[in-house]
C-alpha cells in the first residue's frame, strides 16, 4: 500500500468517528436532544414512561404536526405511536421507564405521506 493510500485510508477512518460529533451536541428549546428530520429538526424528550417530539424548523421554532404521524423506535421502551398533542409536538407512553438521553429513532409521517426520520 502507498504512503498515500495509507494516509488516506486513515484520514477516513478518522473522519467517520468524528462525523457523530458533528451533530447537534446543543439541547433544543424544551431541553431534549435535537437531530435533523428531513428538512426539519426533531427535539426528542423523553421523562419517566413519556415521550415527546417537538418537530422544529432549522432555527428551532415551532412547526405545526397538524396530520402527522409518528412512532418513536427507541432501544429501551420498544415501538412508541406518538400522537398530535398541542401544534408542534408528537407524545407517546412507553411500559417502562425511558430516562432522559433515549436512543433510537422517531419515524415521522407527514399529511403528504412522506416519511422523515430522526436518529438519536
Amino acid at each position: 500500500m502507498t504512503t498515500l493510500k495509507a494516509l488516506a485510508l486513515a484520514f477516513a477512518a478518522l473522519l467517520s468517528f468524528a462525523l457523530p460529533a458533528l451533530g447537534h451536541d446543543e439541547r433544543g428549546p424544551n431541553g431534549g436532544q435535537l437531530a435533523d428530520a428531513g428538512p426539519y429538526h426533531g427535539e426528542l424528550v423523553t421523562r419517566q414512561n413519556t415521550v415527546h417530539f417537538f418537530l422544529l424548523d432549522t432555527k428551532n421554532k415551532p412547526v405545526s404536526v397538524a396530520g402527522y404521524k409518528a412512532v418513536a423506535i427507541l432501544t429501551v421502551g420498544g415501538n412508541i405511536v406518538l400522537e398530535p398533542l398541542g401544534d408542534s409536538r408528537l407524545s407517546g407512553t412507553a411500559e417502562q421507564p425511558l430516562g432522559t438521553n433515549a436512543k433510537g429513532v422517531i419515524q415521522l409521517t407527514g399529511p403528504d405521506g412522506k416519511t422523515i426520520q430522526a436518529k438519536y
